[in-house]
């Protein structure tokens, strides 16, 4: 269960996008954010932490070895005062002193130490899908960003059409007025819209590099601004909400407290030692020796906590309160997955529809557009009349671009619903 599913993205310890190449992908960049967030190595540390706690529980069932010494004075002691002729009583040194070895070794402790053995195993699956949480919330940071990046590159595309569109019809407007057809107005009018439309093409890049700039910050790598980004193509996947990590996460603490429940009900049985004492002092055993002796004593014993003034069961309710809590969060977590996926498929749908009827008016513009340079050769329209269709067209073309992107966003957003 500690085999986070970030291993399957980076697997083979690859840093894609510091390798040289005119092309980035969705997922380059994404490998590379996962990576530079560190959440492997953030996982690899829960993991330690729950393998020392392991550890540490597991020397609940060694013995417990204790060197002890102790020096003591008394104000009074035994004493034995009996009317024997020619016996002197023994008496009870008021200096005491002893130095002893004490093992204590565990033979029943009613499964405490395998209840909290149970909650940090659950506890390392609970780091996993904490992780894969963050990881599904980077995911979707970087998509957004690249997404935008991609718009921008785009619309580069289109402007630098436009501005060739408008440069061939540059000169053919150039001859007109050569040969009289056309007025100087007309090269102008050119002239103007495409010192504009190339100051609208500065303004783009300068967002590109901008966009490539936090992008660089999320992925950790160095993204030039004339790099390329591919167009991801991606395909719905099937999705189950009882995968989501946030219900998982649920399902898990829910489980957390049915452990915890178990805890309680261990800690309320008796716990059985076995034990023995081996030392040297004055007095040993004997109380009314006044010399220095070993002594041993072995055995077992038993504790329990035969009342706790109800605060075990109080503890249960607790745990069943906010077991019902964690019912209505997966709930509410399950609706909200289901009306996030529902609107994305609607959205789709619509978009579909959308980006058909784009490229219907696209063709139609373009048709229109081919008439008007013929017209504007010849001096039947003006080349302010020229300007707007092949605006007109550029606008369209650009929304096609923007809607494709949209569509393709909305999949990636469907299948990282989490």
């Amino acid at each position: 269960m500690r085999k986070n599913i970030i291993l399957l993205f980076l697997f083979g310890s690859f840093n894609l996008l510091s390798q040289t190449s005119d092309t980035i992908s969705l997922w380059q960049c994404i490998f590379a954010g996962i990576d530079n967030y560190g959440l492997q190595q953030s996982l690899d540390y829960s993991n330690q932490t729950v393998d020392l706690q392991q550890n540490n529980l597991k020397t609940n069932y060694y013995p417990v070895i204790k060197l002890n010494g102790q020096a003591t004075f008394q104000s009074s002691t035994i004493e034995i005062n009996l009317p024997i002729p020619g016996v002197e009583m023994p008496t009870v040194p008021l200096d005491q002193y002893k130095a002893y070895l004490e093992i204590n070794q565990l033979i029943y402790d009613g499964g405490l130490t395998k209840s909290y053995a149970n909650i940090l195993n659950l506890s390392a699956t609970e780091n996993l899908t904490k992780s894969t949480i963050q990881q599904k919330q980077i995911e979707n940071n970087i998509a957004k960003i690249f997404f935008l990046a991609l718009l921008l590159d785009k619309q580069i595309d289109v402007i630098n059409n436009q501005l060739k569109t408008l440069n061939e019809q540059l000169n053919v407007v150039e001859a007109s007025i050569n040969g009289a057809v056309l007025t100087p107005v007309n090269r102008d009018i050119l002239l103007s819209e495409i010192l504009k439309i190339e100051q609208r093409l500065e303004e783009t890049i300068i967002l590109k590099t901008s966009t490539l700039n936090v992008l660089k910050q999320y992925t950790g790598q160095d993204l030039g601004s004339e790099s390329e980004l591919l167009f991801p193509y991606l395909s719905i996947n099937s999705f189950d909400t009882s995968i989501s990590p946030r219900m998982q996460l649920v399902d898990i603490q829910s489980q957390k407290l049915n452990l915890i429940d178990n805890q309680i009900s261990a800690s309320r049985k008796p716990n059985v030692y076995a034990f023995a004492q081996g030392g040297y002092g004055r007095p040993g055993l004997n109380m009314l020796s006044d010399e220095f002796s070993p002594y041993f004593i072995a055995g077992v014993t038993c504790s329990w906590r035969v009342f706790d003034w109800n605060n075990a069961n109080r503890n249960r309710q607790i745990n069943a309160i906010k077991n019902d809590q964690l019912s209505i969060d997966r709930h509410n977590i399950q609706v909200a997955i289901n009306i996030q996926k529902e609107n994305i498929l609607a959205q789709l749908n619509s978009l579909q529809q959308t980006i058909h009827k784009d490229e219907q008016i696209i063709e139609l513009q373009e048709k229109i557009l081919n008439t008007y340079k013929s017209q504007l050769k010849n001096g039947i329209i003006t080349s302010a009349e020229y300007v707007v269709e092949v605006n007109k067209l550029s606008q369209t073309q650009l929304t096609l671009e923007l809607h494709k992107i949209q569509y393709e966003q909305l999949k990636f957003e469907y299948n990282n619903v989490y």
